[in-house]
């Protein structure tokens, strides 16, 4: 089969195939991309939320990295959720390889699907510590901003701050997702490399931050960077394909500069 590239997913395994690497193997297909893979845990969930899951070790999962490097060419990697410490280092050994020289989207995935919160507090300091300078862009809802250091917006005006805010930890640019109260409505805030600040209104036909189906973007993104895109670029259409999936069928606007950004 002809492919338009590869996509290196990291990230938990969903036995339901709902999410995690199985739905990034399903968006990069769509996009015309083979995807390999490196699995941090195992995960058993039902409809109801009950949650059972076994954690792979740092070994085993530098021993994936390396199977997959002595073999492949990569074009893009697409990091998701970790829990651990013993991950959050292994990712960084993976990401730090001189053979991965490409793009790199990560997604905090800072929550787990029934809310309870995947890193302790070290956790989420090595991660801040060891993967945001290693990430070519972050993309995070708000309710994770806050969750890496308190980045918190009071209100809309608010969300370009926490995005730059967010940038400090390390990372080329940045893509914050987040609802707008009281409106069927969600805005991506995108950081260029430059500072410059970018943001884009979007519908929401799913209730919540679900709506936002932050996992399914990062990874479409992802694969729009494999394609040759720039990080704008891919962040636009990225969005368009998470609204296409949801039932959207109107065009949506373009990204606008924010204004004394």
């Amino acid at each position: 089969m002809n492919t338009k590239g590869r996509i290196l997913l990291i990230g938990r395994s969903d036995c339901l195939g709902e999410k995690g690497v199985q739905a990034g193997i399903w968006t990069a297909g769509v996009h015309g991309l083979a995807a390999s893979t490196i699995v941090m845990n195992m995960t058993a969930r039902d409809e109801g939320l009950n949650f059972e899951e076994i954690e792979l070790s740092g070994t085993f999962i530098v021993r994936q990295a390396e199977t997959i490097l002595q073999k492949q060419n990569i074009d893009v990697v697409k990091v998701g959720r970790l829990s651990s410490e013993e991950q959050i280092e292994a990712t960084a050994r993976i990401l730090e390889d001189s053979r991965l020289n490409c793009p790199v989207v990560i997604s905090p995935a800072v929550f787990r699907s029934n809310d309870s919160q995947a890193l302790g507090v070290r956790a989420l300091a090595h991660w801040k510590r060891r993967l945001p300078h290693l990430a070519t862009m972050i993309v995070a809802t708000e309710r994770e901003a806050d969750a890496l250091g308190g980045f918190h917006a009071e209100g809309r005006e608010e969300l370009p701050h926490v995005a730059e805010t967010l940038a400090t930890l390390g990372s080329e640019s940045v893509l914050l997702s987040a609802l707008l109260p009281g409106q069927a409505r969600g805005v991506d805030i995108f950081l260029d490399a430059s500072g410059q600040l970018h943001e884009r209104e979007f519908p929401l036909i799913r209730e919540g931050e679900y709506g936002l189906d932050t996992p399914n973007l990062s990874t479409a993104l992802a694969c729009q960077l494999a394609l040759g895109c720039n990080l704008m670029q891919a962040a636009g259409l990225a969005r368009d394909f998470v609204a296409e999936g949801q039932g959207w069928t109107s065009e949506l606007p373009a990204f606008a500069e924010v204004q004394g950004g």
